[in-house]
């Protein structure tokens, strides 16, 4: 993943703290007034209010009060600054959590990952998984899910394909959001008949359809059904010039 840091920058500086005056104040409490739980909930809260620059200065006074933090703790901090944009920041937390705690999980790269593939950022999120693969690690059917369907609405089906083929030789079973995306990124590219394969090997593995998959089953009769009508237009249109 070092190659990440080098292919983005941050879109803007690192975030302002909060004034000093208000960690004095979490600061006079005494570490023996806060355990893990409680810093972690603290966090939770401003990262769910956007309040990333406070989340911050709360974490620098957490620790430098001795709080150790754990993966949980650094996984929202780089969620967080992903979902902002902040890719070297976040990449300096793996960093940090790798000296400090202990080496990244599977839950850590499922956030980075995860993260990247909302945004789009399917070559990113396929940087990070070479080295997560390099350092020994594996693939879970979330990561592979979050890898199709970036690659998927991306146009780069044919590597949205191989991660489906390659997940299925690693005896990962592919899942109903698996088929729904793989189902979906082929309809709407015009791949009808892929589209219908993937539905039959879906159902043939016995894997039940939810309600994303009968929305996009009325995307796919639609698209049939207006190929349908375009081949019909030029068959007529053929007629019509023969005579």
């Amino acid at each position: 993943m070092d190659h990440l840091a080098n292919q983005v920058k941050s879109t803007d500086s690192a975030p302002q703290l909060f004034s000093l005056a208000k960690g004095q104040r979490v600061k006079g409490k005494g570490i023996k007034s806060f355990d893990i739980d409680m810093v972690n909930t603290f966090l939770s809260i401003f990262l769910a209010k956007g309040k990333l620059s406070v989340a911050c200065k709360l974490f620098e006074i957490f620790r430098d009060m001795g709080v150790d933090p754990v993966s949980y703790t650094y996984n929202s901090i780089m969620s967080s600054f992903i979902k902002r944009g902040y890719f070297n920041e976040a990449w300096d937390v793996l960093n940090e959590m790798g000296e400090k705690v202990c080496p990244a999980d599977i839950a850590t790269y499922n956030v980075i990952i995860q993260g990247l593939g909302k945004m789009g950022k399917a070559d990113l999120a396929s940087s990070v998984l070479d080295k997560l693969m390099k350092l020994g690690g594996y693939l879970d059917v979330v990561m592979y899910n979050t890898l199709i369907n970036a690659l998927g609405k991306a146009g780069r089906i044919d590597e949205a394909k191989m991660f489906f083929d390659q997940m299925k030789s690693n005896g990962i079973c592919p899942d109903v959001v698996t088929y729904n995306t793989l189902i979906e990124v082929h309809s709407k590219a015009g791949h009808l008949k892929d589209a219908y394969k993937f539905l039959k090997m879906m159902l043939d593995s016995g894997c039940l359809p939810n309600h994303v998959t009968d929305t996009t089953l009325d995307f796919l009769a639609k698209e049939i059904d207006k190929q349908r009508y375009e081949k019909a237009s030029i068959m007529h249109q053929k007629d019509d010039s023969s005579k």
